[in-house]
């Protein structure tokens, strides 16, 4: 028979190198009723989300539910220190692969208040700040590119969120690189000292870093030295 032949003909499982397991991105619901809980927030709210789909977007969290960490035994992780609004936008993406971001919505954009606004910024560092926790570099992608949508839509910073970002980021954070090329390419005069409060000194350090990198003259080139005279 040639190999044309559908008896014949290997099968395309047959042609993979061993080891190698076909994965479509997508959770099969093998078991529909296996479901993990989240304990979220400082009011301990309860989110309970499909096991296999958790595992299927996250390493870490597979290796803890089905580890011997308290998390495997109770099937249960708590996180104090995020919001119910990330956590939102986090069960959204596990889901659908995409979340809502009010002020990128058309309908929305007008009609949304400055705290609203704030909060939102806030909830898109806190997804990204547990994405990074949990190692899904995707949704951490995806976080980043809603907080320079709105940016660019509204031409503002989210100075509310960045004591909070130096708070539980390291130094070789990408989001704390953003935010430092944010203010260097998107600030304003008077920015610094209008909202100094928001600012912690390392970041003002990072930024000042930041500008002498963008705008370093060697020699000294490029001054005026006569702009510098005190009048006579």
């Amino acid at each position: 028979m040639s190999l044309s032949d559908p008896e014949s003909s290997p099968r395309r499982s047959e042609l993979r190198p061993a080891g190698k397991r076909q994965k479509t991105g997508l959770p099969d619901f093998n078991e529909p009723t296996a479901l993990v809980t989240f304990v979220v927030g400082p009011n301990s709210t309860e989110f309970l989300i499909h096991k296999e789909v958790v595992c299927l977007y996250s390493d870490i969290l597979r290796a803890a539910f089905n580890g011997n960490f308290t998390e495997g035994r109770t099937q249960t992780y708590r996180l104090e220190d995020t919001s119910e609004a990330a956590f939102r936008l986090f069960m959204q993406w596990l889901y659908c692969q995409k979340f809502t971001v009010l002020q990128t919505t058309p309908d929305d954009t007008n009609s949304l208040d400055g705290a609203t606004e704030q909060a939102e910024d806030m909830a898109l560092v806190e997804l990204w700040i547990l994405a990074d926790k949990f190692g899904m570099p995707h949704l951490q992608n995806a976080a980043i590119n809603s907080m320079q949508a709105i940016c660019v839509d509204s031409i503002g910073l989210p100075v509310g969120t960045f004591r909070y970002l130096y708070e539980n980021t390291g130094e070789d954070s990408l989001l704390r690189k953003y935010m430092v090329k944010l203010c260097v390419v998107s600030g304003f005069k008077g920015l610094f000292r209008r909202y100094s409060g928001f600012f912690p000194q390392e970041m003002l350090v990072d930024i000042a870093e930041e500008f002498t990198a963008e705008f370093r003259d060697a020699d000294g080139a490029g001054i005026d030295i006569e702009d510098f005279y005190v009048s006579t």
